[in-house]
């Protein structure tokens, strides 16, 4: 980016997340920061912001996933996979779920299954 050049970024992540180091290393040089920089946590906010305005957006793929299927944001070409970082799902040992967290949780593992032999089938076919 060239310094000079006037943009807005909008809905940053948290810091010392991968991807907002990510970010944050890409403006070290003076004269390469945004004119502006807004930060929210709300997701709707970044959506409305990005398809109204000329911002760029700083988001996690599947957080955008269904707005760049429709077509309704682009994606730049930016090698993020660097960037990834293990979300988990932790419980209390002695912790007793009613029927409907139980059923969330099956449905969490059955998706997280599916979601994981995707990944690996993608990587076996190197993509």
């Amino acid at each position: 980016m060239a310094a000079g050049i006037s943009f807005s970024v909008v809905r940053l992540q948290r810091s010392q997340t991968p991807i907002r180091e990510l970010f944050d290393s890409l403006f070290n040089d003076p004269g390469v920061r945004p004119a502006s920089i807004l930060e929210s946590s709300s997701l709707i906010l970044m959506r409305e912001l990005l398809s109204r305005t000329d911002h760029l957006g700083c988001i996690s793929f599947l957080q955008a996933q269904a707005e760049l299927t429709r077509g309704l944001l682009k994606q730049l070409p930016v090698d993020l996979r660097h960037t990834a970082r293990p979300i988990g799902l932790t419980l209390r040992g002695n912790w007793m779920p009613t029927a409907l967290k139980q059923s969330f949780l099956g449905l969490f593992l059955k998706l997280w299954c599916r979601v994981k032999f995707s990944s690996q089938k993608l990587a076996a076919e190197g993509i």
